[in-house]
């Protein structure tokens, strides 16, 4: 049942924002021409290069596609704005072979390799470019490992320009190249090509702009901007567009987001002005939607999404027109052959879609933006320019030196667009020299009620601390807050300034919790944003609760699998191990990739597979895990809290894999020495809430649920364990009467227990005033040398004045 699955999805389209696709031209083939592999093992690299209009004399044109690289046969920009599927000159290189046969020393064998400013400058020659009597030609591979062999392999992406027309793609004015993809959920089959490039794992992409800079008469972002939009819908092909979804009506699988090349948005689909092909329409709420007026390109919020960006829990629907009169939709690989209408005023039913109907098929972002890819974060990324020069022209040459100074500028547009584009949430890096500054501004800590007064006394407040990690300043940073109290929504903000490389702000705010009992959770999100950066902290703390217990299961801690020598699970059991990322089918997940936090968790069988034979799964029986005794004492008003993933599946009638009633994650609390002391351990699972004849108390249960992410738990422990000694287990258990089994994670244990001064008696009122809260919105003055205004939000919660029950469980 484990193993790792990929969706077949689209290539990368390679096209300008408004650019339509041509059919393709006649001749046209779906498998590379034996020229591909003459000259050496890299030929294959003119397969970069697009369609030529009317050359001189008869040229075979065959199609780039090679399937060991291309999930479909790519697309680029043409000078004339229309988009083809990129095509190459197949009789180039067999030209060129001969050519220089027939002129030898025409090319100097090698180039020199230097930068200008922080322009990578390489002098054409025979190792990296080809040419022939119609002109020149790029051996793109060879240049990038030019590139990666002197500068090193430090960069995700690299772009590349020519000082000359490349003749064996005339036709073409950008395009890009995927090497790496290693993003799972977004709609790309997984692939790395990066060995064929010099890379070891670092390049994700290659985007060849050409002679894009020619088409610049003045380096200003007004100029420039057509083709930042152009950069940046190529840049963005490493993530979007590719995402099909579960249509709500029908229930069946739905590509009506795309259009042109199946990479691309189409044109009825409210995409917030996407800058691959987006636009933006306003709902008028009457059947008929407005063409909103042309907007910068940016990325939209599933381009975002896709990106790494964004959340899943903070990504809104969008939407698309359907039913439109007089236009039948068509699958996204005939979008070209009957183009919807684009008039200013459409007619047409809104489809909503939401990020969930896209993981129904697709599976969750893995990694999901709130995780790192690789162990570094996903905001940021080093590309570095390449300026590729002919064979006669060297880098002292006024003219090689006027185009990379022209490049140098552009990178900085570049950089700032790609900033505004995100939303302040991706930095781009274009210094070869050295890494950038990066400032951050991370969310480090939230800590609530730090001096640990109850919360009847009067305002309670929390702490977040934002540091910045970056070798450059923190500018304009802003924190807000969310907290949520049953169905009342509070939130602040307060403006931060600037944090210098190396240090850390506290930011203190306060919230009115007086008519909050002690033990109430309190959902809460601290929001961190800067010039160049977004970060948040979603954690659900207690009110009045301080930590008694916190295991993030990176070391040995005394956790104990099978502490009665009793399981019976034939497969997996419990191991402190970091997950490997699996799918039992595309877009099902059973184990998540890596842990909640750190690199350990608990898992029944880290591994992706079943080497050796062993099955990586719990089946026909349980494993339990056993923590260590808690001194439970004092501990009044206490909760559990835990991050789980749980695949409780089955195979039913179909031979579909499905969730399963039977194999669930169950959590049981056991008291001794105090109230809940009930006998010796071994007993067997009762139902919820029970307490079976060992003692063991059931607090939560998991099951007939195949989760597709890490889970926020949170239980309240009945005051029967509580007044000794407490244990907890976590028993993972298949009971499923044919093929079944269970898959189960946990990480970051805590335990709350409610703090002494929620039991104190109150506080008489100061003479004079009335008791109770004022209500009133007002700034508390800072620590001193805090130099931060306190935000005070005044809560009242009329009412809510019962305290949780203490057996309450959250449900799946």
């Amino acid at each position: 049942m484990k193993g790792e699955g990929a969706l077949l999805r689209p290539s990368h389209g390679l096209a300008g924002r408004s650019g339509l696709l041509a059919p393709p031209a006649s001749g046209s083939s779906w498998v590379l021409g034996p020229i591909m592999k003459l000259a050496n093992a890299l030929a294959w690299s003119s397969l970069f290069v697009s369609l030529l209009a009317g050359p001189a004399h008869a040229t075979r044109w065959v199609s780039a596609y090679d399937p060991t690289l291309h999930v479909k046969p790519p697309t680029m920009k043409g000078v004339d704005g229309t988009t083809r599927n990129l095509l190459i000159d197949g009789d180039f290189r067999r030209e060129a072979a001969g050519y220089l046969a027939a002129n030898p020393g025409i090319l100097r064998a090698e180039g020199g390799i230097t930068t200008l400013g922080e322009v990578v400058v390489v002098e054409g020659s025979a190792e990296t470019v080809v040419t022939n009597d119609r002109g020149l030609g790029i051996d793109l591979p060879a240049i990038v490992k030019k590139v990666l062999g002197k500068y090193g392999d430090n960069f995700q992406s690299l772009t590349l320009w020519l000082t000359f027309d490349d003749r064996e793609s005339i036709g073409a004015e950008a395009y890009e190249f995927t090497i790496k993809a290693d993003v799972r959920g977004i709609g790309i089959t997984l692939r790395d090509t990066g060995a064929m490039f010099g890379s070891g794992g670092t390049l994700r992409s290659v985007l060849n702009m050409k002679r894009v800079w020619s088409r610049v008469t003045d380096d200003t972002r007004e100029q420039w901007l057509p083709h930042l939009e152009t950069w940046g819908q190529e840049s963005g092909h490493r993530w979007s567009v590719f995402l099909r979804f579960r249509d709500r009506r029908t229930g069946m699988i739905s590509d009506a987001l795309l259009g042109r090349d199946c990479a691309h948005y189409h044109r009825l689909v409210d995409s917030q002005s996407s800058v691959h092909d987006g636009v933006s329409w306003q709902d008028a709420g009457n059947g008929t939607f407005t063409l909103r007026p042309l907007q910068p390109a940016r990325f939209g919020h599933f381009d975002l999404y896709s990106m790494g960006l964004v959340p899943a829990d903070e990504t809104p629907p969008i939407f698309f027109i359907d039913d439109v009169p007089g236009y039948q939709r068509q699958r996204c690989d005939r979008y070209e052959m009957a183009l919807p209408p684009l008039r200013s005023t459409m007619m047409g039913t809104r489809v909503d879609v939401s990020i969930d109907d896209v993981i129904a098929v697709n599976g969750p972002r893995v990694p999901s933006a709130d995780q790192l890819l690789e162990g570094k974060r996903q905001d940021y990324f080093r590309e570095v320019q390449v300026l590729v020069t002919k064979p006669t022209e060297t880098v002292a040459d006024m003219q090689v030196q006027r185009i990379a100074g022209r490049i140098d500028k552009a990178r900085l547009l570049w950089e700032a667009w790609m900033r505004e584009a995100s939303g302040k949430r991706m930095n781009v890096c274009t210094r070869v020299s050295a890494d950038c500054d990066d400032p951050r501004s991370e969310l480090t800590k939230v800590e609530l009620n730090p001096e640990r007064r109850s919360p009847a006394a009067g305002p309670t407040s929390f702490v977040a601390e934002i540091r910045n990690d970056g070798t450059g300043s923190a500018s304009n940073v802003v924190a807000e807050f969310e907290a949520k109290l049953g169905d009342k929504v509070v939130t602040g903000s307060q403006m931060v300034g600037s944090i210098p490389a190396g240090e850390a702000r506290s930011v203190p705010f306060t919230v009115n919790l007086q008519e909050i009992p002690c033990g109430t959770p309190l959902p809460l999100k601290v929001v961190s944003q800067s010039d160049h950066h977004r970060h948040r902290w979603k954690e659900t703390l207690i009110v009045g609760a301080e930590k008694v217990l916190e295991e993030r299961f990176e070391a040995e801690a005394g956790w104990v699998v099978n502490p009665d020598k009793t399981d019976t699970s034939k497969g997996a059991v419990w191991e402190r191990a970091t997950p490997e990322f699996t799918e039992i089918v595309p877009g099902q997940v059973a184990q998540p990739s890596g842990a909640h936090s750190g690199t350990g968790a608990f898992v029944t069988g880290a591994s992706s597979n079943s080497g050796g034979g062993r099955i990586t799964y719990v089946e026909a029986g349980r494993s339990t895990l056993q923590a260590p005794r808690i001194d439970a004492t004092n501990m009044r008003g206490a909760h559990l809290r835990y991050w789980a993933s749980v695949a409780a599946m089955q195979a039913n009638t179909n031979g579909e894999i499905v969730p399963s009633p039977q194999a669930r994650l169950i959590v049981l609390a056991k008291g001794e020495g105090g109230g809940g002391d009930a006998g010796a351990a071994g007993g067997t699972v009762g139902d919820a809430g029970a307490v079976d004849a060992a003692g063991w108390v059931e607090i939560d249960r998991i099951e007939n649920v195949m989760m597709t992410a890490w889970a926020d738990r949170l239980v309240a422990l009945p005051p029967a364990v509580l007044g000794g000694k407490l244990t907890l287990r976590f028993v993972a258990e298949d009971a499923n009467p044919r093929a079944g089994g269970l898959e189960a994670a946990i990480d970051d244990v805590t335990v709350f227990a409610n703090i002494p001064a929620c039991y104190a008696a109150p506080a008489p009122p100061p003479a004079g005033e009335e008791s109770g809260c004022g209500c009133d919105i007002g700034s508390a003055q800072p620590p001193r040398g805090a130099g931060l205004a306190i935000i005070s939000v005044m809560v009242l919660i009329v009412g809510h004045r019962r305290r949780l029950q203490r057996d309450r469980r959250p449900r799946v």
